[in-house]
């Protein structure tokens, strides 16, 4: 399936999107709910300076990254 490049989700000049980073990642993830998290958060903060709403999309990448920190600490 080909992709249609959005601009908040590239690096403009660059070829680098956000989908390949989280489909390398997801290769490597052991735990689903984990990467789901991390992959929710990185989503926001990959894009919070372009879509017009920064404080909104770091304080949901925060929300992500406070359940993933409870996830991780719960295995211990």
């Amino acid at each position: 399936m080909s992709r249609v490049p959005v601009l908040h989700y590239g690096i403009p000049g660059t070829k680098l999107e956000l989908i390949d980073i989280l489909e390398a990642k997801a290769k490597v993830s052991t735990n689903v709910w984990e990467f789901f998290l991390w992959a929710s958060a990185m989503q926001y903060i990959w894009r919070f300076d372009v879509k017009g709403e920064p404080l909104k999309d770091i304080d949901k990448a925060l929300t992500y990254l406070g359940w993933l920190r409870q996830a991780v600490a719960g295995k211990k």
